[in-house]
């Protein structure tokens, strides 16, 4: 359900960095991602189906409350990158459905809607291979770098889900 630590720092410097102005998160959970992105001052748009622990929405959604630079919508992902314009966002996070097509069809659409220069990071790329592996394929002539991301699962193991950071040229 949470990001580690180290990775939100690391997606709030590389905001910084390319002074993204417009960010997306897909899966938001519990908001500690969005509420760092939130604190770059950049637009943020973070969207959540509620598929998944839906406990930690409400209390998510006050703490976010205070951030005008922020937008929550509970919606599904690939519904809502489907209706985005071309070239809409610097920065995006993808962490929602981790099934292989489900993935295919989203860098799809990041392809159309990251705006050239721009970053992607998929969460959990280390844990599953073939979700890496379709991640690698689809953004084959985009710059690309893994990186660990060590977090607890659920069952409280220390566990490397991993970050792929594309660029799109």
């Amino acid at each position: 359900m949470n990001t580690a630590p180290e990775a939100r720092l690391l997606l709030f410097a590389l905001a910084t960095l390319i002074h993204a102005q417009t960010i997306l998160e897909t899966g938001y959970d519990a908001g500690y991602t969005t509420e760092i992105l939130a604190m770059t001052g950049a637009k943020v748009i973070a969207i959540d189906n509620g598929s998944e622990y839906p406990e930690v929405k409400k209390e998510a959604k006050e703490r976010l409350s205070r951030y005008t630079n922020c937008k929550l919508l509970d919606t599904d992902a690939l519904s809502f990158l489907r209706d985005v314009p071309d070239e809409m966002f610097d920065l995006i996070f993808i962490d929602d459905d981790h099934t292989p097509s489900h993935v295919k069809d989203e860098v799809v659409e990041v392809r159309r809607i990251l705006k050239t220069g721009g970053l992607v990071v998929f969460h959990d790329t280390e844990k599953d291979e073939t979700l890496k592996r379709v991640v690698n394929e689809g953004l084959a002539d985009w710059e690309i770098l893994h990186l660990p991301a060590w977090c607890k699962d659920e069952g409280g193991v220390v566990v490397n889900f991993g970050l792929t950071v594309a660029r799109k040229k």
